[in-house]
């Protein structure tokens, strides 16, 4: 016969407790917030893994996953669908959900962060160095009316892993400018001065996305079709020279670009000034079979910034023949080029290939990401607003008080047409920061009204990535679309972080501009 507890014996209601405790944490998590977004669940992964929160051969399991981060089981498991296509993880009925790749972090503005010698870790293949022909976007971007370029063409590797597909176009001056310094040679800032007489003086960089055709996903050592993160670069020498043009491909599952400014500076914005470069044809594409380009990648980056400058405008038909001729490629590197176009959504091909649209230049480090010419442009629609506990990958951001932020859902809409899905982390403030404004004053005084001091530095971190059916369906774009992901901080002036967001635009659409001034 069993005895009654007596005053001394606490056995049985220890686990009466230990059961009671359980049940009240099981129903915390039934009733805690589950926000159903795959962008949220997704940009919370991809932030983890870029600071180490997540690490590679680290097994990822949906419910844990879900309560980290306060989002759906289903959110998780569409998250998870996209990053085994863009090759972050992969996933089997035996082994589960494995992180398999880690991320470098590259700064956007750099000359080249690294010597021959003082890297182990790094190393160089150089591909091709040659004369090509050259092409509108060069002579415009290098103001030239020269008929052929040097291009100098390099694979990088990290721990024997292709990080960056590098081409680089230059005059007659800069064709002998080590394309990586040694160590003996000097800092990147002084190989350049040495190589054209004159100090570095501006980094001008385009950001924008796209898929790995054939022969790129070759050289990355990546399936065709993953994304990537595309820089177009110009350098410009202290006496007012554009010096080198340069197109750089990154495999979006191993790299990210990173910037940092001062959000209350000047405008960072590369708007290329208006120049009369006359148009050169580079004469008939089997006139000169050796000066014939073959990269359909970079061809496809050069017509989207030709696009972006203008030089050819929406409803435009691009024809093969005239294309060849003026970017000095074989037809059968055109016909790439534009099936990667078409593919993105750039240019329709029902009737030959007609260019759809414009391609939107955001300023990347600024407060107010539009040109002040577009004010009245830009509108934005909030969606969801809910208060969660806040997620590791913010809570070092944010140090919110009591544990929780506030995560609002926008949609901002360019014209509408070409629109955004932002997602803004925040510790709760009786005056929420709007959105879209229309000048950098406005960002200024809407930053202090919400947060009590003025905005300072701006940190951005540049990512490509998926499209899942419900971001595809809300940005207008086909679902599986290369998307630009931008990680953005916000510090106010003494330093204190204030917002942490995700931002999804469509690559078809859309590049990050930035302008780097260098100290003289």
């Amino acid at each position: 016969m069993s005895r009654p507890a007596g005053p001394d014996d606490h056995s049985s209601y220890d686990g009466h407790d230990d059961f009671r405790r359980a049940a009240r944490e099981r129903a915390a998590r039934q009733n805690r917030v589950r926000v159903p977004s795959v962008l949220g669940a997704h940009g919370a992964l991809v932030t983890s893994l870029r600071t180490g929160e997540i690490c590679v051969n680290d097994r990822l399991d949906e419910g844990d996953i879900g309560a980290r981060f306060s989002v759906s089981r289903n959110a998780v498991r569409s998250a998870l669908r996209l990053l085994a296509t863009e090759g972050v993880v992969s996933r089997s009925p035996r082994a589960g959900t494995v992180v398999t790749s880690g991320m470098t972090e590259i700064p956007i503005d750099n000359g080249l962060a690294w010597n021959v010698g003082t890297d182990p870790e790094r190393q160089v293949v150089v591909l091709d160095q040659r004369w090509v022909a050259s092409s509108p976007v060069i002579r415009r971007y290098l103001r030239t009316t020269a008929t052929r370029v040097h291009a100098s063409e390099i694979l990088d590797l990290h721990v024997g892993n292709p990080i960056l597909l590098y081409t680089r176009y230059t005059l007659e001056e800069g064709r002998d400018r080590p394309l990586v310094p040694r160590s003996d040679d000097g800092r990147f800032e002084e190989v350049f001065a040495r190589a054209y007489g004159s100090p570095l003086a501006r980094i001008d960089s385009w950001i924008e996305a796209g898929s790995a055709d054939d022969r790129t996903a070759a050289q990355l050592r990546t399936p065709a079709g993953t994304p990537l993160i595309v820089k177009s670069r110009v350098l410009w020498s202290g006496d007012g020279v554009p010096r080198e043009f340069s197109i750089t491909h990154y495999p979006a599952a191993r790299v990210a670009l990173s910037t940092a400014t001062d959000g209350a500076g000047p405008d960072d914005d590369p708007v290329v000034e208006s120049v009369a470069v006359p148009e050169v044809r580079t004469g008939g594409v089997d006139a000169a079979p050796d000066l014939l380009r073959t990269s359909a990648a970079n061809l496809r980056v050069e017509l989207r910034a030709a696009i972006r400058e203008g030089i050819v405008r929406p409803g435009d038909r691009l024809v093969e023949d005239e294309l060849a001729r003026s970017f000095g490629a074989g037809r059968s590197t055109v016909r790439q080029a534009l099936t990667h176009l078409a593919h993105e959504g750039t240019v329709t091909r029902t009737a030959g290939s007609t260019l759809a649209g414009p391609i939107a230049a955001y300023r990347l480090n600024s407060g107010v990401p539009h040109r002040e010419t577009e004010t009245g442009r830009h509108r934005s629609r909030h969606l969801t607003s809910v208060t969660i506990p806040a997620a590791p990958f913010v809570a070092h951001l944010l140090a919110p008080p009591d544990g929780r932020v506030v995560l609002d859902e926008f949609l901002s809409v360019r014209d509408d047409g070409h629109a955004t899905l932002y997602l803004r982390y925040t510790t709760p403030s009786a005056e929420p920061r709007p959105l879209v404004v229309g000048r950098r004053d406005e960002f200024r005084e809407g930053f202090r009204r919400a947060y009590g001091r003025p905005p300072g530095r701006v940190v951005t971190v540049v990512h490509a990535v998926t499209a899942d059916a419900d971001a595809a369906r809300r940005l207008r774009v086909a679902p599986d679309s290369i998307l630009l992901l931008s990680e953005r901080v916000l510090f106010d002036a003494d330093g204190a972080v204030r917002e942490f967001s995700h931002s999804y635009r469509a690559a078809a659409h859309a590049c990050l501009a930035t302008r780097t001034v260098l100290p003289t």
